[in-house]
């Protein structure tokens, strides 16, 4: 197994709709190491925030930020688990950097502000690491937003595991297997019957990721796999969970004023009449649950008792549900964007008998050539939702 590195990170890889916000940590930490940060430069903590290493800041030169990380005091109401200070991090949008070598948080959706330390290779012995992590109690967890709050690394190497925000809340994530080097390498076992071993060298490889993937941990963390071995992604986690999710997609829209439906998420009886208020009060409406493909769990209603029977029902099967105001069309339109170029359009008319214009649910699809007004409008969604792809370095 590859030398093993330990860092502490307040690592936030901001993608979907926390582009446009702040994400305040506050973390008491007794030890941060690592072998790997950007131009580290070192800085010096207080015995009372830690103690047993030398700390490095990974952000410095143009990409360093003031706000980034701060010596905060109690006298000052910030919190503070033991003694008078703690470390209070923040990360905005566009804090990345890069890697002296090839890494780039900039093209990888990814933002930060860390601390690491601890120059020394582990290769053996008993090691014992501690550190304390503040979340206020009106936290929010973002999920599926991708927010990691420190790892343990390997030299020159992908992270061993990570601490990070999953669905239940703050969890710890295997995230490499014992067979993983440091080369950006990275072996896949594909039990089909006989088994087989196939052994990917990132930079050479092209990474098609197929919706299936989102539906648990295991396939999202190996999407991370292969974009952490700097695969070419298509499409990038991101983006992915971006689009899967349409209330996520709903508020990122709404936030960069793209043209759309007025949304709603329902989430108790006592909200169904105010969320059909936002939307315009009216019938028929949209109802759909958060995620899925080929119509499935697209529903018009047709009045407000028939919404509080199906938003009853679909409850019972733990469904998260949206209402959206009807705009009625014969057609959608499907485009297909590859690095920020558009290449193809298809036109999906809906049949006589389904209002949705899924090919699944009996549309025709032809060839469609968008206007200039589309054009510009299609490629501000992709900017917006990340869908961009990574370059190589």
């Amino acid at each position: 197994m590859a030398k093993v590195t330990v860092m502490l990170i307040l690592k936030t890889i901001f993608q979907l709709i926390n582009k446009m916000k702040k994400l305040l940590g506050i973390v008491v930490l007794s030890l941060l190491l690592s072998g790997n940060s950007f131009a580290a430069k070192i800085v010096k903590l207080p015995k009372d925030v830690s103690s047993g290493s030398k700390f490095y800041k990974s952000l410095t030169g143009k990409y360093y930020k003031k706000y980034g990380y701060q010596i905060v005091n109690k006298d000052k109401g910030h919190p503070v688990r033991a003694g008078n200070q703690s470390i209070r991090f923040e990360v905005r949008n566009g804090d990345c950097g890069r890697d002296p070598g090839s890494w780039s948080d900039c093209k990888n959706d990814r933002e930060r502000h860390e601390l690491s330390g601890g120059q020394s290779h582990m290769t053996k012995g008993e090691y014992w690491f501690s550190w304390s992590i503040y979340f206020p109690k009106d936290h929010k967890n973002l999920y599926p937003l991708s927010n990691a709050f420190g790892q343990f690394h390997q030299k020159e190497g992908n992270p061993v595991f990570m601490f990070k925000e999953l669905k239940n809340g703050y969890s710890i994530v295997r995230t490499i297997t014992d067979k993983d080097e440091d080369k950006n390498t990275l072996t896949v076992y594909n039990y089909d019957g006989e088994g087989a071993k196939h052994t990917f060298i990132g930079k050479d490889t092209v990474c098609i990721c197929r919706g299936g993937a989102l539906q648990d941990e295991g396939g999202l963390s190996l999407i991370s796999a292969f974009q952490n071995s700097q695969a070419f992604m298509l499409n990038t986690r991101a983006s992915m969970l971006t689009c899967d999710n349409k209330l996520t997609t709903a508020l990122l829209f709404e936030k960069f004023g793209l043209p759309m439906p007025k949304t709603a998420f329902i989430s108790n009886e006592n909200n169904i009449k105010s969320g059909l208020d936002m939307i315009g009060g009216k019938f028929p409406v949209i109802l759909k649950t958060l995620t899925g493909t080929q119509g499935v769990g697209v529903i018009k209603i047709e009045s407000y008792e028939g919404l509080v029977a199906t938003v009853q029902a679909m409850w019972k099967l733990e469904a998260e549900l949206l209402i959206q105001e009807y705009m009625p069309s014969d057609f959608d339109i499907r485009t297909f964007v590859v690095d920020n170029k558009i290449f193809a359009s298809t036109k999906r008319t809906h049949s006589s008998y389904d209002f949705r214009s899924n090919t699944h649910r009996g549309a025709e699809a032809s060839p469609y050539i968008l206007s200039d007004e589309e054009r510009e409008l299609v490629l501000k969604a992709v900017s917006y939702t990340h869908l961009t792809l990574p370059t190589k370095a």
